[in-house]
């Protein structure tokens, strides 16, 4: 799971400069995979869903501005993982203040109708622009966001699944399909340039594949 930002012109992006806030932060996180709570380890107690939210909280009292991402697989693939910790996942990372989630490969666990019904409650977006529905259409909705800060700095962000996952038997795909992430990406990202001073992408394919 990789996340990758850069810079695009606009046509107003000098006029704005003055106005930009002096220190943005992105802030990103993947691969929880059903760890919500600590590992309760004796000399260091570390991870779970708790202190994640807490160290937002902090960074946002230190910081002029934050955007907060998480590229997916925050469900655990064992079968000890339940539907009711999925939805305490996804409560956390609205109480967080997530700007923007892409799911992964885990996640979609529950299958998509669960997952779509997790994304309806949720004051986040859920973007995978190349998860599509049989007409072609996103299926969480948007293809990406663009969030404006108080400075007027623009942040656009998409998300993509990996295009070469092969999803097991008991998860039904009847109802979506996984388009090519880069020719996705290379459709979308003249439009979101237009419209961003900096771009965030969510890219659920490993570093590899992701760079």
């Amino acid at each position: 799971v990789a996340a990758g930002i850069g810079g695009c012109g606009g046509k107003d992006a000098k006029e704005r400069a003055a106005a930009r806030p002096s220190d943005v932060s992105v802030i990103y996180s993947s691969d929880l995979l059903g760890k919500i709570r600590s590992c309760g380890c004796a000399v260091k107690d570390m991870g779970g869903l708790g202190r994640w939210v807490t160290y937002l909280e902090e960074a946002r009292a230190s910081r002029a501005e934050i955007v907060v991402v998480d590229a997916g697989d925050v469900f655990g693939a064992e079968l000890s993982f339940s539907k009711d910790e999925a939805a305490l996942a996804f409560e956390a990372m609205n109480l967080a203040g997530l700007d923007a989630f892409a799911p992964g490969e885990t996640d979609f666990v529950f299958g998509l109708p669960f997952l779509q019904q997790l994304a309806s409650g949720s004051n986040f977006d859920v973007i995978a622009a190349n998860v599509v529905d049989e007409t072609g259409q996103p299926v969480f909705g948007k293809k990406y966001k663009v969030r404006t800060l108080a400075g007027g700095l623009r942040i656009g962000i998409v998300g993509v699944l990996d295009d070469a996952i092969r999803f097991p038997s008991y998860i039904d795909a009847s109802k979506f399909k996984v388009l090519p992430a880069e020719e996705t990406l290379r459709k979308i990202l003249p439009e979101l340039k237009q419209q961003s001073d900096f771009i965030v992408i969510l890219s659920n394919a490993g570093i590899a594949r992701s760079a």
